[in-house]
């Protein structure tokens, strides 16, 4: 199961209705964008992510409604996907 990571800005709604993408709070440098701490931020815990478009904000609001863009059925994860961590797979014999 593929999941958001921690962090991420469609996780939280004020960096979200801003439009902003990726890591926010924390950032990759692990710095908390002003968004995070608004007084209208609703956060939310990790959660897993739908391949589908229109299940995810940032591919529904470029009016990509339909098919899977997280990954694309060709295995391509666009840029519109919120940031996600993967599970480690074991190695089986």
């Amino acid at each position: 199961m593929t999941r958001t990571a921690k962090g991420a800005c469609d996780d939280n709604s004020a960096c979200a209705a801003l439009g902003l993408a990726g890591l926010c709070c924390p950032g990759a440098d692990g710095a908390f964008l002003g968004c995070c701490g608004a007084a209208n931020n609703t956060a939310r815990k990790p959660h897993s992510v739908s391949a589908r478009c229109a299940l995810n904000l940032g591919c529904k609001k470029l009016g990509l409604g339909g098919g899977n863009c997280c990954p694309t059925d060709d295995g391509t994860t666009l840029g519109c996907c919120p940031p996600v961590v993967t599970p480690k797979l074991g190695l089986r014999a």
